[in-house]
């Protein structure tokens, strides 16, 4: 503490008056000082609060693309799946005519069913496979 701050009520009456005031003087200056500090202080807090926001916002938006990418990439890969599938099971499909009882009905593959229709064919197929 400084000198004055550390002086009794009865030790005032003994203290060079022009010193005190300079002490006062030299108190004020340093709260300013320190409320100047403070407010800055305040205004970095209040920067990052922002920008710590906008990262958050920016990882969300992240997140939902990333989720949306693994969806069409899992779309892909099923689609690769049917297409080994069929490349590897063609030869025995074509050569049979084989058909296979599909959710919408009776598939038969030397006609042109629609891609949802093939899908769903080819969907059963590979399950029964995977059975066997």
């Amino acid at each position: 503490m400084s000198r004055y701050g550390e002086l009794q009520y009865s030790e005032l009456k003994h203290i060079d008056l022009g010193e005190f005031v300079d002490w006062v003087w030299a108190l004020k200056a340093e709260r300013d000082e320190l409320r100047a500090e403070n407010a800055g202080l305040k205004t970095g807090y209040q920067a990052y609060e922002q920008v710590n926001a906008e990262l958050k916002a920016e990882v969300d938006s992240l997140t939902r693309e990333a989720d949306r990418q693994y969806t069409t990439i899992e779309a892909y890969r099923k689609d690769a799946e049917r297409y080994q599938w069929l490349v590897k099971n063609a030869s025995v499909i074509l050569d049979k005519k084989a058909a296979y009882q599909a959710v919408t009905g009776f598939i038969k593959f030397d006609t042109m069913p629609a891609r949802t229709e093939t899908e769903s064919a080819i969907d059963a197929a590979m399950a029964k496979g995977e059975q066997s």
